[in-house]
């Protein structure tokens, strides 16, 4: 067994050489080979440092990277939901939701379902207003994705066509 403060010099590949020296865990006693230099960022054990981790974590508002639980993802905002908000049921399994899909729920006053569209009227991701956003079927969203947003006049007019289809359609 090595001794407290003993070094050795470990050979990595055939030009590289560290050393290390035999250092006690200041929490738990338990020795530990780090490697020279290193001694001041790692103090603790490994189990300790866990330990510590676990009732102190840097999660959420803690994190030095907190931006308010939200961020981009292909020009969508996502947002970090609460498990006890209201609106966690529309949430992905790592609980975020788009935003524009959060605020439409909210301004209609309940979840919306997998199979409803929101769309952005003037085709920008990151305005999030209500006046911008729509709620309307998937198909119709399949409609405004082909068409060409620079042609208003041909966009206008597939648009009244397949309202016309779905208006016939529904009082048959």
């Amino acid at each position: 067994m090595p001794e407290v403060g003993e070094v050795r010099k470990d050979v990595i590949g055939k030009k590289r050489s560290r050393y290390f020296t035999w250092t006690p865990c200041p929490k738990c006693g338990n020795c530990r080979w780090i490697q020279r230099g290193n001694e001041d960022r790692s103090k603790l054990c490994r189990g300790c440092y866990l330990k510590e981790r676990k009732l102190n974590p840097l999660k959420g508002e803690k994190h030095w990277a907190w931006k308010g639980g939200k961020w981009k993802h292909r020009g969508y905002t996502l947002i970090k939901l609460p498990p006890d908000s209201e609106y966690f049921g529309m949430a992905a399994k790592n609980g975020t939701v788009p935003e524009h899909r959060l605020m439409m729920a909210k301004n209609i006053g309940r979840l919306l379902l997998k199979s409803e569209e929101v769309h952005h009227i003037d085709g920008d991701r990151s305005n999030n207003e209500i006046g911008n956003l729509e709620l309307i079927s998937p198909a119709n969203h399949t409609l405004y994705k082909r068409i060409c947003s620079r042609c208003n006049l041909r966009k206008q007019n597939w648009i009244l066509k397949a309202r016309i289809k779905e208006l016939t359609k529904s009082l048959l």
